[in-house]
């Protein structure tokens, strides 16, 4: 019952538009300089308080990103505000924006036709966008995994491993 109250809660944050990004910035620690940011999906449910990556009762935002709906708009939110803090520093340094795509997404048909839409609505440069994606992803379907990554790469997108963790030794 308390998932099914979850998955209902989760389909009306969507409909009222209730989730936000959040920023983590990446730093390149041999210059001690900004260079980026992560977008973090963030829900501040109504009656249970800021729903976050960590906490027991919280769901994870592996399955809140799984609903195109809110994929599209961290993607588009992300790009909007990259591109106009970009407008504030101008030339002295080009930042990048990591966002968190899921197997499902990444894998879409419309994937690369709704990136394109939105780096042209916001002006953001497609070098700027570096798409963060988990091994799982190659696993799922590695011969369209690579099609499209390669069409990525030609777009100026770039794709960035989440989460990787190196076999162990046995």
């Amino acid at each position: 019952m308390h998932q099914l109250q979850q998955e209902t809660d989760l389909r009306k944050a969507v409909q009222k538009n209730q989730f936000h990004n959040h920023y983590q910035p990446i730093v390149r620690l041999d210059a001690a300089s900004l260079v980026g940011f992560e977008a973090l999906i963030r829900w501040p449910h109504p009656h249970m308080g800021m729903f976050i990556s960590r906490g027991s009762s919280s769901p994870p935002p592996r399955r809140w990103v799984s609903l195109f709906p809110i994929t599209r708009h961290i993607v588009e939110q992300a790009c909007r505000d990259l591109q106009s803090w970009q407008g504030i520093l101008g030339n002295r340094i080009e930042l990048t924006m990591n966002v968190n795509i899921s197997s499902r997404h990444f894998l879409h048909p419309s994937l690369l036709d709704d990136l394109r839409e939105i780096l042209h609505s916001s002006a953001l440069p497609p070098h700027q966008l570096k798409l963060e994606i988990t091994e799982t992803v190659l696993m799922e379907d590695s011969q369209e995994t690579v099609r499209l990554a390669q069409r990525l790469k030609d777009f100026g997108i770039r794709l960035v491993m989440d989460d990787f963790a190196p076999a162990t030794p046995r």
